[in-house]
């Protein structure tokens, strides 16, 4: 048998969408063009005076601009960044190029001396051999580099106190104590800035 509902019959969308999103409270009605109608039209000379005012009435926060030497050291983190990045995707090519050859895995570090060895005595077709070639001597090349970055890293983080207090924390060393050091100067060096 057939239940009887007492709710009315589904209206079209327009009134189904009023009634099934209706909350209890006010609301706004989202028109383009209200902003418009209401006087808020959006400026870079609107936009300035606003910013005057409230920096007239100290509303405005203020905000730490980072010293050149902590810029340098956010250029350096990250072109220390990118490296690790270029050099990660050399190593998946070159793994790419092993398991479309049905190469099983090396059993240690593939790019290390023995795992150079290795790779090298493995039965390639001559181009995957010479795609493997040119990704190899650009990881060195990259590696180099690398070596430079860290280094001049180390070299800073033995100047700087606060990298020393962060290597107090199990696992962190210099490279990483300079990444956060970095990257948390805006908070670090205004209270840098107080206490001085």
């Amino acid at each position: 048998m057939t239940r009887l509902s007492s709710r009315r019959p589904a209206t079209p969308a327009r009134s189904f969408g009023a009634l099934a999103f209706r909350r209890p409270g006010r609301h706004r009605q989202s028109d383009p063009g209200s902003g418009h109608r209401l006087g808020k039209v959006k400026t870079d000379k609107i936009d300035a005076a606003v910013l005057a005012k409230l920096h007239a009435s100290g509303f405005l926060p203020e905000v730490w601009m980072p010293d050149e030497e902590t810029e340098a050291r956010r250029r350096v983190v990250a072109e220390r960044t990118q490296l690790v990045s270029q050099m990660t995707r050399l190593k998946n090519r070159i793994q790419s190029v092993l398991h479309a050859n049905l190469i099983p895995p090396y059993k240690g570090v593939l790019f290390s001396q023995r795992g150079r060895a290795w790779l090298e005595a493995q039965p390639l077709a001559e181009d995957q051999r010479r795609v493997i070639v040119r990704h190899a001597g650009e990881l060195d090349r990259l590696g180099a580099e690398l070596a430079e970055v860290d280094k001049s890293l180390a070299q800073a983080a033995l100047e700087e106190p606060r990298v020393k207090r962060l290597m107090t924390i199990t696992g962190v060393n210099s490279t990483v104590a300079m990444s956060v050091l970095a990257a948390i100067a805006t908070s670090i060096g205004s209270r840098h800035q107080k206490s001085s």
